[in-house]
Formats: C-alpha cells, sequence, structure tokens
C-alpha cells in the first residue's frame, strides 16, 4: 500500500502561508517594506516650523529620523500656522497668491519661496489628500484651546472636528494609516501681549485627542504628556509625578525668538526650540517608529 501524501501536502502548504500582519499601521508598514512610505503631517505653527532653523522643526528632525531608518520615504509636511481643525474642514479656505491678514479668509505664502506646495484655489484638505499619504499625522491641538474668540474651551467641537478629519481621510484611495498627536505646554507664565493659555484647556483638547484615538483604534504621539513628565509636572495619565529633565526655558526658548532659528529655536512661548524637539517630541514617536520596521 503507498503511503498517505497528505500530511506532506498539508506540510508543504502550510510553509507557504503567512501570518497576517494584525499590528497596527499595517498598511504605512508594507509601504516601508516596499521601499516607498509616503507620510504626510498635518498641524499648526508648531508643525509647521516656527521660530526653528531650517532641518531642526521636529518635522524636519522626525523625517531624517524616518530616512535612516527606512529607504524610500516621501515626507510631505502640510501644515499651517495659525489655522485650526475649522479651517482644514471648512472647503472654501482656499489657497492664495499670498497668506492673507485674516488666516481665515484663506492660506497662500508668507514671503518668496514659502509653501511652495500652495496652489491657488485648492483647499487644504485636498492639498493634504493629493500627497496621497500611507501614514498621516494629524498635529493639532494647541489653536484648539487658544484661538477662540469667546475665550472658551468647547471640547466637544473638537472632538467632532477631529473625528471629522479622521472620517474624511479614511474615503482617500488609497485610506491612509493614521496617527494623532496631542500639544506641547505652551509658557505657564505668558508673554507680554499675549497673556497666558490656561492649562486646563490644553489638557483638556489632549484628553479629547486620547479619547478619540482609543475608541477609533489609532495611534497615539502623546507630546503632551511626554512634555509634562519632562517638565517634572504631574503625569497627567497616571499621576506620578517624576524629576524633571528640563526647564521651561530650555524646552521654549526666550520671547520673542529669532524667525530663523540662530538663537536655538522656540519664542518663549507656544514654540519649542531645537533641543525641546530633538529630546520630547521626536522620541515620542518611538512606538510608530517600532510598527513602521518591517518584521
Amino acid at each position: 500500500m503507498r503511503p498517505l501524501l497528505l500530511p506532506c501536502l498539508l506540510l508543504a502548504s502550510c510553509a507557504t502561508l503567512s501570518t497576517p500582519d494584525t499590528r497596527p499601521l499595517a498598511h504605512a508598514r508594507a509601504a516601508a517594506q516596499a521601499g516607498q512610505l509616503r507620510v504626510t503631517v498635518i498641524g499648526e505653527s508648531i508643525a509647521e516650523g516656527g521660530n526653528a532653523a531650517p532641518g531642526l522643526s521636529w518635522p524636519d528632525q522626525w523625517r531624517t529620523q524616518l530616512r535612516a531608518a527606512i529607504p524610500g520615504v516621501t515626507f510631505e509636511n502640510r501644515a499651517l500656522g495659525q489655522r485650526r481643525s475649522a479651517e482644514y474642514l471648512n472647503a472654501a479656505h482656499l489657497g492664495l497668491p499670498s497668506d492673507p491678514a485674516d488666516f481665515r479668509v484663506g492660506y497662500g505664502p508668507r514671503f518668496a519661496g514659502d509653501r511652495p506646495w500652495v496652489q491657488v484655489g485648492q483647499s487644504w484638505s485636498d492639498a493634504v489628500q493629493v500627497t496621497r499619504p500611507d501614514l498621516l499625522v494629524i498635529g493639532m491641538g494647541l489653536n484648539e484651546a487658544w484661538l477662540l474668540e469667546d475665550n472658551t474651551l468647547n471640547a466637544e467641537q473638537w472632538k467632532t472636528n477631529l473625528r471629522a478629519i479622521i472620517q474624511d481621510a479614511r474615503t482617500w484611495t488609497p485610506a491612509p494609516d493614521i496617527v494623532l498627536m496631542t500639544s506641547i505646554l505652551p509658557s505657564r507664565e505668558g508673554v507680554p501681549g499675549w497673556g497666558v493659555i490656561p492649562a486646563e484647556r490644553i489638557s483638556a483638547v489632549a484628553q479629547v485627542t486620547r479619547g478619540v484615538a482609543a475608541q477609533e483604534g489609532l495611534e497615539l504621539v502623546d507630546v503632551h504628556r511626554a512634555w509634562s513628565v519632562a517638565l517634572g509636572l504631574p503625569d497627567p495619565v497616571s499621576g506620578e509625578v517624576r524629576a524633571a529633565r528640563f526647564t521651561e526655558r530650555e524646552l521654549l526658548g526666550v520671547w520673542p525668538g529669532t524667525a530663523d532659528g540662530s538663537d536655538g529655536g522656540g519664542n518663549g512661548y507656544n514654540h519649542p526650540t531645537h533641543l525641546g524637539s530633538r529630546e520630547v517630541i521626536v522620541p515620542a514617536f518611538a512606538r510608530v517608529m517600532e510598527l513602521l520596521r518591517p518584521r
């Protein structure tokens, strides 16, 4: 009688099967493995590089780290200073030949060579979609708590807007993996003419972002938590207090800072120094970096 071959056939089949990749960021990781990862960042002035020298804003520093770890990365920064989620969701918030005095009217270059990606008549969200990202990083929050005409925080509106941005991105082809970020803490003492952004507002916005990330199953880069801990403040998640690693001046600089970041970056108020970006913000991407590495 001839031996039964079924077990061998099963073993051969099993050898050709691979375990499905169920870890978060599977789409972006597959693109990274193929050497074709496209990353796009949206956010406010912090993400756009306010008061940072070229190459030393947190997106620039993270881009350098990404390209060193993953070959073939395409990185697009579509952040716009002053703007909020409301402007991103407004289909009538369009590209202009130059940046208007009233940021709510539209957006454009502030000087020659600035924002070279701007196309007149294109909405901010469309300008992001055309980059066809595999990974979309949403770094908003500080302006949600600050640029409010009635000087109050409507956390429910931020939650609604953030979810709308996420749902819109999920309709794109291809639909990107999405990472949410919380914001740094601005100066607790304020600066002349600008006042103080109440810490409870920043915390409320960060807590909404954490909740949306958990509910939507998204990766979270919790900069608000990392920044608080670095300053020796209570951990906003665990409540634990640890020794401070940095002073507020080291992380934010001195008001008003220089536009070209020649003083080390930061503006003493709401923009991080080069050190703050390097030592606090970029390290907060550690889990994202690990998830992007192919198995």
